[in-house]
């Protein structure tokens, strides 16, 4: 995945967690558009995006991860 857009890999990731396929994912992926992002999903969601992209979130930025943005926003502050 390193070689992959930083985009494409989390919206990968998403489609995984979430078991929807990646080109059914909304355009403005967000918590309140994707059916099964509840607070279950959201830890399952970190944890594979951590997995995936080898990253370590901090604890107190997990709860604003709720968005495509807001995730890439993040990743782009560890370089990713």
């Amino acid at each position: 995945m390193a070689d992959q857009d930083p985009a494409e890999c989390v919206r990968a990731i998403m489609a995984s967690v979430f078991r929807v396929p990646a080109n059914e994912l909304p355009a403005q992926l967000a918590q309140a558009n994707v059916k099964n992002w509840d607070s279950l999903g959201h830890l399952r969601l970190i944890l594979a995006l951590e997995a995936g992209l080898k990253v370590k979130f901090r604890t107190d930025r997990i709860p604003g991860l709720t968005s495509l943005g807001a995730i890439l926003d993040e990743l782009a502050a560890y370089g990713r």
